[in-house]
């Protein structure tokens, strides 16, 4: 299954990092969360034997 979200994008140089945990791109006061969101997805569809990656 291939699922495609509309956030705000990213830099290509940073396709893997969004995936560890804390990682964030951005500033707090700039968007919401504290970096755990991708990583615990990740987590998740690699217990699941399957993946999750950016396209970016």
């Amino acid at each position: 299954m291939k699922i495609k979200d509309n956030g705000i994008g990213l830099d290509p140089i940073y396709a893997e990092k969004i995936f560890n945990a804390f990682e964030r791109l951005h500033f707090k006061d700039e968007f919401e969360g504290n970096g755990l969101g991708l990583a615990l997805c990740r987590k998740i569809a690699k217990r699941h034997n399957d993946t999750i990656a950016s396209n970016g």
